[in-house]
Order: C-alpha cells, then sequence, then structure tokens
C-alpha cells in the first residue's frame, strides 16, 4: 500500500526565527544579494553580533540564548574579521572563523561548536556560475538549505551583485531554481540623500511568512550598524 498521510494529521512545525523582522529563519538559508559596498558585510556582522550575545535584533522583541556562531570569510584575515566583530559587540568566545567554505566544515564544526545556530558565508563563492555551471550551484544551494532545515540553523550566505547590470535593486540576478530554493531573499542597496548615505535592506523573497515586511534603513557610524526608524 501506498504510504498516504491525511494532511490533519501531518504535525504543523512551527518558524524558528533568528530575526522574524527580516524573516531570517532558524532552519533556513537566507541569501543576500547587493552590489560591493552597500553594506551586506556589516549587516551580516550585526547579526552574528547580536547571535552570539543573545541579543534582540532590531524590530524584535524576543531574546534567544547566545548561540555560536561560524563565519566564513574569504576577503579578510581572521584578524581584521575579529576587530570588525569586537566594534560590533560580539561575544568572541561564541564566534568561529573559517576562510575554507564548504558543507563538510559545517558537519564537522556540529559538535565542536556549543549551540552552533548560525553560519555565515559572507560570501557565497559563486564559482560555479563563473565557469557556467548553474546547475552545480543550484545543488549547492539546495544542499545548504537541505542542510539549515535538518540542523536548525539559521545559514546566511552574501551575494556579489553588479551595480552596472542592476542598478535599482530591484531584481535578483541569480537563477530562478536557486532564488526558489532558498527560505529567504534579501537585497541591500544604497540610498544617498545629500548629507548622508544610508543603506536599504529589503525582502524579496520569503517562504516562512505571508507578512508584509517593509524595507529597513540604517547606516555605518563606526565601523556599527545603526538602524533608522
Amino acid at each position: 500500500m501506498m504510504n498516504i498521510e491525511r494532511m490533519s494529521d501531518v504535525e504543523q512545525r512551527p518558524v524558528k526565527w533568528l530575526w522574524e523582522r527580516l524573516a531570517i529563519s532558524r532552519g533556513g538559508l537566507t541569501l543576500i544579494g547587493g552590489e560591493p559596498g552597500a553594506g551586506k558585510t556589516q549587516l551580516m556582522l550585526y547579526l552574528a553580533a547580536c547571535a552570539s550575545q543573545g541579543v534582540a535584533m532590531h524590530g524584535d522583541k524576543h531574546q534567544a540564548d547566545p548561540f555560536g556562531v561560524l563565519y566564513f570569510n574569504t576577503e579578510e584575515s581572521a584578524s581584521v574579521l575579529r576587530d570588525a566583530l569586537a566594534r560590533n559587540g560580539a561575544d568572541l568566545e561564541q564566534v568561529f572563523y573559517a576562510a575554507q567554505q564548504s558543507l563538510s566544515v559545517c558537519k564537522e564544526a556540529l559538535p565542536d561548536i556549543d549551540h552552533l545556530r548560525v553560519i555565515v558565508f559572507d560570501p557565497l563563492l559563486l564559482h560555479d556560475v563563473d565557469r557556467g555551471d548553474r546547475k552545480a550551484f543550484v545543488s549547492t544551494v539546495e544542499r545548504l538549505q537541505l542542510f539549515a532545515r535538518e540542523q536548525s540553523i539559521a545559514m546566511l550566505a552574501s551575494v556579489h551583485l553588479s551595480k552596472s547590470n542592476n542598478p535599482s535593486m530591484h531584481d535578483f540576478q541569480l537563477p530562478p531554481a536557486v532564488v526558489a530554493s532558498a527560505a529567504t531573499v534579501l537585497t541591500v542597496g544604497r540610498n544617498d540623500n545629500g548629507a548622508s548615505s544610508e543603506s536599504v535592506v529589503r525582502v524579496r523573497r520569503a517562504r516562512d511568512t505571508d507578512a508584509k515586511l517593509p524595507a529597513l534603513r540604517f547606516e555605518i557610524r563606526n565601523g556599527c550598524v545603526v538602524f533608522k526608524g
């Protein structure tokens, strides 16, 4: 007999939010796109710092226990990243650095990092796309999403987008299959308004909520994220 389930008998799984205001869930992959210099890294440093302290993030009311954070960064040294995290108030005992990004490293880190609940790829390497092998990249994104869901981990990955190809940041320049595989898609862009230059983060797609989430504006002051409004 076929394995058939009545939908009313299927247990509903509540969403575990890392940052509900931006639909970033524990158990999902969030892609953060934007041109270089838009503020993607600063936003993820803020996320990592809050998660390491168990501090409620901007716009959220609830606090969580401090989480372990695994931070992959291929563009900065460990010492530079340490200083940036310290400026954002991170508990450095809770944050771990790796330069060589891979899913196998994530799996190996699970038993070694207490309460590992946040993994950051800054940026997610796009070698497969550069070589024209988009199917391989889609497969990578799908594996990351599956791992995040199985382990109840918030996985965040920044992706560089070309400003010349996407000046208004209204479209996410990745294959539709990649975007569809992620739980949430955010874009970060600059909003120059004369006296000050601020960044804007928008929720472009969110699988786990139907709520209409307005954009968030923020500035970078002394290397720290400062939200406006």
